[in-house]
């Protein structure tokens, strides 16, 4: 198994890629990658027919997915508001890789195993991974669709993000191979001789404590634990130390418990999801999410210190380093939750090493937990490749 990466900022779309190749290419020592993804900043949205056309042919890649976002990740860099492209290549032997374009209409069909086997061109016998990278304004239809993978094909993750940047539907570029689509999603599917390892990471953290929604409508919650959402979240504020309340004026999130079987609940057991208003009459809070009664949800604060702290730790998890990565962030990670550029792509480096990386900045990054994927808020959703005959990696 061989993997490269590289990434380049550059203005002009031409010599970008002829630098993007320049970098890659030669890394490859003569094997011919049978998997690539290649991620681009918005700048190049109107040009990327010709880029991924320009990969595939100096490149030979069997399989190429990718898609335009706000920012792309790099092997050594995190390029964020500047124009920017990122490739990263494998060489998998004994591994068969397979691109899909999932239209919108497929988003809606997947009801049934049959028709979801159908769509994604594997069955569950072959265990599969997949890379999925969609259109954000599909984002409902990708949770369904991310819930029926997990019925059907049991405990195989899913590992990509929601292309970022698009002001309206239609406007979104995902690529698949020579071609370049603006909605529904594009997906790599690999089985053989693979493993790989999910680190999710979250750089929120929760505030005050657990409660139960005892009303919701839609949206909207209503009640906690039988009292007035706002009102509980007013005492949440008012309990807080002044380093949290700092941070809560900065923005609110609340956090869904991914799993109801345990006793405590702590910083990685929630799915974030945004408040996105409230109202003082009604005493009621929303979310960009539907609000279930019955589940315990927990207020979150985004704290770059508990972010790099989780990431490291959850890295320093893995027994070796793997062949190589690809990493799907948020695009309210990077400079917007830390001081410093390169942050995320720093901390791989000093945990794991040398190992090749490259990614994208996401409007929402998809990754497994436990034996489900979900479309999860203010992550880094990294996917670690090695060979499954080797041990321990």
């Amino acid at each position: 198994m061989e993997i490269t990466a590289a990434a380049v900022s550059h203005g002009n779309a031409e010599r970008a890629v002829e630098q993007l190749l320049e970098q890659a290419v030669p890394k490859l020592g003569g094997q011919t990658p049978h998997f690539g993804v290649f991620t681009i900043t918005n700048h190049f949205e109107d040009e990327a027919e010709g880029l991924v056309r320009a990969v595939r042919e100096r490149t030979g890649v069997e399989t190429l997915i990718g898609c335009a976002g706000e920012g792309v990740i790099g092997p050594a860099h995190e390029i964020e508001r500047q124009p920017g492209m990122a490739l990263w290549l494998a060489h998998l032997p004994g591994v068969r890789v397979r691109g899909v374009h999932i239209h919108p209409n497929d988003l809606e069909l997947v009801d049934s195993a049959q028709e979801l086997q159908r769509v994604l061109r594997v069955t569950a016998a072959e265990q599969p991974y997949f890379i999925l990278l969609a259109d954000p304004y599909f984002t409902p239809y990708v949770i369904g669709m991310l819930e029926a993978v997990s019925r059907v094909y049991r405990d195989r993750p899913v590992f990509g993000g929601m292309a970022s940047g698009a002001d309206e539907p239609g406007q979104s570029v995902l690529m698949l191979n020579d071609d370049v689509f603006t909605e529904g999603a594009v997906a790599a599917v690999l089985s053989g001789d693979l493993t790989i390892r999910s680190v999710l990471s979250h750089a929120c953290r929760p505030v005050g404590k657990p409660f139960v929604v005892t009303g919701a409508d839609g949206n909207a919650i209503k009640q906690l634990g039988g009292k007035p959402a706002l009102e509980v979240l007013t005492e949440v504020f008012q309990q807080a130390t002044s380093a949290d309340r700092e941070l809560m004026n900065n923005g609110i999130f609340v956090g869904r418990v991914i799993s109801e079987y345990k006793d405590a609940f702590g910083h990685g057991d929630f799915l974030i999801r945004n408040m996105i208003g409230a109202d003082k009459d009604s005493q009621v809070i929303y979310l960009n999410d539907i609000a279930r009664v019955g589940a315990t949800v927990q207020f979150h604060v985004r704290d770059p210190d508990a972010a790099d702290d989780d990431l490291r730790t959850r890295l320093g998890r893995q027994k070796a380093a793997p062949a190589g990565g690809l990493v799907f962030s948020c695009n309210g990670r990077g400079t917007r939750l830390y001081k410093d550029a390169d942050h995320d792509i720093g901390v791989i480096h000093d945990v794991l090493g040398e190992v090749p990386m490259a990614g994208l900045f996401c409007a929402g990054e998809i990754g497994p937990v436990g034996d489900q994927t979900f479309v999860h808020g203010y992550t880094a959703s990294i996917a670690l490749f090695g060979p499954k005959s080797k041990q321990g990696v």
